[in-house]
């Protein structure tokens, strides 16, 4: 994998796109950092801030009041070899094939993808 820091940073610090508002993403939001700290740091080291996803796919358990997010993408700019595959703990990291289209972004890039993370909806700020 070949990461474009520069054009990361910038990207995630401009208004080109701007993180969904609903509720369940915002759970994420609220959350994710705490509970997934390794994931977070994996991120910031490639400059991709985890409170700026592309897209979240995911599906509510109501009996065990948790959100299952399946599928958590980012815009990362670069290159990245088809099989790539990063394991972090029960995590794993890999270039997505399967997303809406990023043919509105500008440069060399593609969307990383990791899943299953499990959040509880309880205390929701």
């Amino acid at each position: 994998m070949t990461i474009d820091f520069d054009k990361n940073a910038k990207y995630y610090k401009s208004d080109e796109f701007l993180p969904c508002d609903c509720e369940i993403c915002k759970l994420y939001y609220q959350k994710v950092k705490t509970n997934y700290p390794e994931i977070t740091r994996y991120l910031e080291s490639i400059n991709v801030d985890i409170l700026r996803p592309f897209e979240l796919l995911w599906v509510e358990n109501e009996q065990n009041d948790q959100i299952e997010f399946s599928n958590c993408q980012y815009i990362v700019f670069g290159d990245c070899e088809d099989d790539f595959k990063e394991h972090i703990g029960n995590i794993t990291l890999e270039k997505s094939f399967l997303h809406p289209s990023t043919s509105n972004i500008q440069g060399e890039h593609f969307v990383l993808e990791f899943g299953d993370i499990i959040l509880s909806t309880d205390k929701i700020d």
